[in-house]
């Protein structure tokens, strides 16, 4: 069955804190406890549990883990509402607001998600993800993007820290790419072809799987944008304009559902070798190297 559109959780931060404050109430409903149940444990009173669960009370990181601790919470539910907690101080994530904070920041933000997250699995189809990305390859990637060249270079180095989560052996990465972003050159054809050689060296990491997605084999009508899943609980979505971070299961879950039906289009190990090896030969023939 193909799955359905998912619907992209708002990120304005009375939004965020609504949909926190919903979660916290599901989740002390689905231990069978009462507010003063809850409110006996925290050692607060019964109203602050109600102005909690309606929002009017905003938490902390902190608090969030008092509450998982009160409620008995799984390691998925305590990543999905400390996630959730993260987004009460964000504003909206248009690229223009991005910018604006300094691209390093995002860079830091995202490696906060990434360190908190065992699996990552992520699709692209128009440029290499950015944990697999060679430095200067990255610079036209963030130039691309509106970058001003005063932040470039902070912005890259921020990213350079992120990929060192890659040696952690505790962590499993899922990245499918379709064959046309190996075609696409933000850089120039000498990086391009330099990315690419860089991309082959992760096939021999233990922990990493890359998948190509040929363009014989077409694309998956709702794979038309780049996304990044952790632990399958949170998400991130690109558009044109914006970045979309979801957190409601059933979107999340409709973005897991379509991770596998594009895996199911790509292919692996030698035969996506022989489709950037060939990527490559092309380059450089194009532009004699």
């Amino acid at each position: 069955m193909r799955p359905e559109s998912p619907i992209l959780t708002p990120t304005d931060v009375d939004m965020a804190r609504t949909k926190l404050a919903k979660m916290v109430r599901q989740l002390r409903v689905s231990r069978d406890l009462k507010q003063t149940d809850v409110a006996k444990k925290l050692n607060v009173s019964q109203s602050t549990i109600s102005k909690i669960e309606s929002g009017a009370t905003p938490l902390d990181g902190s608090e969030v883990e008092k509450i998982v601790l009160a409620l008995v919470a799984t390691p998925q539910e305590r990543s999905e509402l400390l996630l959730q907690e993260k987004l009460t101080h964000q504003a909206p994530l248009s690229y223009q607001v991005i910018l604006d904070r300094g691209s390093d920041q995002k860079q830091f933000e995202i490696a906060s998600y990434e360190s908190s997250s065992r699996a990552i699995d992520e699709y692209e189809p128009t440029i290499v993800p950015g944990l697999l990305q060679v430095p200067q390859y990255m610079k036209y990637v963030m130039r691309g993007f509106g970058v001003p060249s005063s932040d470039v270079e902070s912005a890259v180095h921020a990213r350079i820290q992120r990929q060192q989560i890659l040696t952690s052996a505790d962590r499993k990465f899922h990245f499918i790419l379709s064959e046309s972003s190996l075609y696409n050159r933000p850089a120039s054809p000498a990086t391009q072809c330099e990315q690419l050689e860089s991309l082959i060296l992760h096939f021999g990491r233990r922990n990493t799987t890359i998948g190509i997605v040929p363009l014989e084999r077409g694309t998956v009508p709702l794979a038309m944008s780049g996304f990044r899943i952790f632990d399958s609980a949170f998400a991130t979505a690109e558009t044109t304009v914006a970045e979309q971070q979801i957190t409601d299961r059933r979107d999340v879950a409709t973005l897991v559902r379509l991770h596998a039906e594009i895996a199911s289009h790509a292919i692996y190990g030698s035969g996506a070798l022989r489709v950037i090896r060939k990527a490559i030969t092309t380059l450089e023939e194009a532009s004699n190297l």
